[in-house]
């Protein structure tokens, strides 16, 4: 059939969006996003978990250890900045861009912006020329973390809305030290994570209820916080082995049929 819409047109109305990967792949790609987490990043260093967040704050070293995992580079860019030293302001904005290095040539998977200024809370009481250089690395920071969540598809499990964190992972704000909740293993698990056993057996309830009888829990939110981490990797275990014998007994019947 031929038309009179100019070429590009007519390229961009064939296109037709289609998914590039099995559902076995999309179910095995998020397992391994989350045992990223658990067995690769650490707790207080690569990320934070804050009470009063939804999901762990990922810090710097955390978004360059994810970046190094899925062999990504970065490249930083000076996009803005303001700097009044008469009187006391200072604005930076960076650009990072997160690239794929291949051979002859490289692609670039995800850019984000992010900015610093001298008029922002945490900084107000400081002495402002003694921070410049901590505003550009936070300016810089923030545009990294955030295109690492992009890039590698991890802000489901990553969040970088508490920004009141050094670059390092240590909190300026003594308030929020006392709410660091990676250190104290004390009490029993939040509702939420106890929401989170569940979503990780993918809604199967029996492979929750047989982990936490192992332990001798009756309840999810009766869960001991030092035990937490260690179910959640046992109800991951568990899903993969149900999910393997679910395959290999759809190969043995589909070469059955095969057979008939």
């Amino acid at each position: 059939m031929t038309t009179n819409l100019p070429q590009e047109i007519e390229q961009r109305i064939e296109y037709v969006p289609k998914v590039e990967v099995t559902l076995e792949q999309a179910v095995d790609n998020l397992k391994k996003l989350d045992q990223i987490r658990h067995k690769i990043m650490r707790p207080g260093i690569d990320y934070d978990i804050i009470s009063g967040t939804p999901k762990p704050t990922l810090l710097k070293p955390g978004a360059e250890r994810l970046l190094q995992f899925f062999g990504l580079g970065h490249k930083i860019q000076l996009v803005d900045k303001k700097e009044d030293w008469d009187n006391g302001f200072f604005y930076y904005q960076y650009k990072v861009t997160i690239i794929k290095q291949y051979p002859d040539y490289e692609i670039v998977v995800a850019e984000c912006e992010g900015s610093a200024n001298s008029k922002e809370k945490r900084y107000r009481n400081q002495d402002v020329f003694s921070i410049v250089n901590t505003l550009q690395k936070m300016a810089i920071k923030r545009a990294l973390v955030g295109a690492t969540l992009q890039a590698t598809g991890t802000s489901g499990i990553f969040t970088q809305d508490l920004e009141d964190m050094d670059l390092e992972g240590t909190p300026i704000q003594e308030s929020i030290q006392q709410n660091r909740q990676y250190t104290d293993q004390s009490g029993t698990i939040t509702t939420k994570q106890a929401k989170r056993m569940f979503a990780l057996a993918g809604g199967n309830e029996e492979i929750v209820r047989t982990i936490l009888q192992k332990y001798g829990y009756e309840h999810s939110t009766d869960v001991r916080k030092m035990e937490y981490e260690k179910i959640c990797n046992e109800i991951e275990a568990a899903v993969d082995k149900e999910m393997r014998e679910a395959l290999l007994e759809k190969q043995v019947k589909e070469e059955i049929e095969d057979d008939v």
